[in-house]
């Protein structure tokens, strides 16, 4: 068996694939780690690490581009964030049977025939239905500063695909998307992106402390709630449905199925409304989807 080592990066990823043409042998597993060069077991050959090295990344993207369409690369960059087990290596194969067919480009990218290429198409399908739901689904705290920050626990890293959608909608207000679960965030400050952290201390579920929100802010969410109990038609109710529209692994983000907040019970002893934000290297770029 053959063990390639990485650093699980996207640009590692393409670093693994040119490593495994340069030495004519391709990986049956992807680790994450150093390898340490020791013999493997029962006599295998050592784990081999791939140094990530952005140039030779490039090139492969490159070479990606010559050979896909735009929708096959969309397929790749998604089957990336889905951060589903074995992802990796399923794209590692599929780039190698993009760059040794010798069909015109976009052939391999549409042979649904090819597990690999179906397994592929599936899961990116997964990821854009995650992001489509989460576009509805977002809900937006204000703090004291006037910054606008949804939390969300979606099932792939989504954050940089929702980008477009909210800054086209919310150009002129400052904004964050942050992914709970894997604890990083995006901060669009009315000019550029950048990754931020959330201290956990400063996170009730799925909703900001109290001590960081604007002074009103507890009023609108008791409103919105008001306005979806009011405007729904008991007779109509059909919960089933509902679970299926609105999956319930959303609702603890969502304001109207959370209950109203107690002002004064706050944890936190935050001196201002961004206490809690800290510049971060964050999981994923929000020019991730480009090109």
């Amino acid at each position: 068996m053959t063990i390639f080592r990485y650093d699980k990066t996207f640009e590692g990823l393409l670093s693994v694939v040119f490593d495994a043409y340069t030495l004519k042998r391709f990986p049956d597993a992807l680790q994450s780690g150093d390898a340490d060069g020791r013999p493997g077991l029962l006599g295998m050959a050592p784990a081999h690490q791939v140094r990530t090295e952005p140039d030779k990344a490039a090139r492969v993207w490159a070479g990606l581009k010559k050979r896909l369409f735009p929708e096959g690369r969309r397929r790749v960059v998604y089957g990336w964030l889905a951060e589903t087990e074995g992802c990796d290596l399923l794209l590692a194969r599929f780039m190698r049977k993009v760059f040794d067919a010798k069909s015109p480009p976009g052939a391999v990218e549409m042979n649904f025939a090819d597990k690999d290429v179906l397994a592929l198409a599936r899961l990116a399908r997964q990821v854009a239905h995650d992001a489509q739901l989460m576009a509805g689904f977002a809900r937006f705290q204000k703090t004291a500063q006037g910054v606008y920050v949804a939390l969300i626990g979606p099932r792939h890293n989504i954050v940089p695909l929702l980008v477009p959608h909210f800054r086209d909608r919310f150009a002129e207000h400052p904004w964050i998307l942050y992914d709970v679960g894997r604890g990083y965030g995006l901060l669009w400050d009315k000019a550029a992106l950048r990754d931020v952290t959330l201290d956990p201390e400063v996170l009730r579920g799925g909703r900001l402390d109290d001590g960081l929100l604007a002074e009103n802010e507890a009023m609108f969410q008791s409103f919105w709630r008001s306005y979806c109990k009011v405007t729904a038609i008991s007779a109509r109710l059909n919960p089933e449905l509902q679970r299926r529209l609105m999956p319930r692994r959303y609702w603890p983000y969502m304001t109207e199925m959370q209950e109203a907040r107690t002002r004064g019970t706050s944890g936190s002893s935050a001196p201002h409304a961004l206490a809690g934000f800290d510049s971060g290297n964050g999981a994923a770029p929000a020019d991730a989807v480009s090109g």
